[in-house]
C-alpha cells in the first residue's frame, strides 16, 4: 500500500477498498508555522505547500518491525520556497524514520514567509508522523 500524502487533517484521504495490504501508512500534515515578528510588527510565517510535497517513504525495516513515531523537524525556508536547512528537533525513537522524514522534507517546496508583501527567509517546524494502521 502506498503512503497517504501529507494533507491538512480535515482533507485526509482514506485508502481505497481495492487496496489489499494488511496495514495502511499515514503521515500527518505539517503543522502551521508559528508566526515570527520581524521589525515593523509585520507577521512573517512560512507554511508547507501541501499540493506538491510527497510523503516520506515508510522504510521497509520500520514497517516489518512495526515501528512508528513522530519526527519534528525545523526547516529554514528560503524566499524562493526551498528548504535551505533541515534540523532534527525531536526524533521518533527510530533513526531510520528520522532519516526518511529528513530526506523527504529536504526536497519539499514551501510557500515562503512574507514581510510587507515580499517573500523572505524564515523557519518553520514540520512534524512528520509515521503510523502503521491496522
Amino acid at each position: 500500500m502506498q503512503p497517504v500524502p501529507a494533507t491538512p487533517p480535515q482533507a485526509r484521504t482514506e485508502a481505497s477498498p481495492a487496496e489489499t495490504a494488511p496495514r495502511e501508512v499515514r503521515h500527518a500534515a505539517p503543522a502551521p508555522a508559528a508566526p515570527q515578528r520581524p521589525a515593523g510588527n509585520t507577521l512573517v510565517a512560512a507554511r508547507p505547500d501541501y499540493l506538491s510535497n510527497p510523503p516520506p517513504a515508510y522504510p521497509a525495516l520500520a514497517r516489518r518491525r512495526g515501528w512508528a513515531g513522530t519526527v519534528l523537524l525545523k526547516v529554514r525556508v528560503s524566499a524562493s520556497g526551498v528548504a535551505r536547512e533541515v534540523q532534527l528537533l525531536k526524533g521518533s525513537g527510530h533513526e531510520v524514520l528520522d532519516q526518511a522524514a529528513r530526506q523527504a522534507v529536504e526536497g519539499w517546496r514551501f510557500i515562503p514567509a512574507k514581510q510587507n508583501g515580499e517573500p523572505v527567509e524564515s523557519w518553520v517546524e514540520v512534524p512528520v508522523r509515521f503510523e502503521l494502521a491496522s
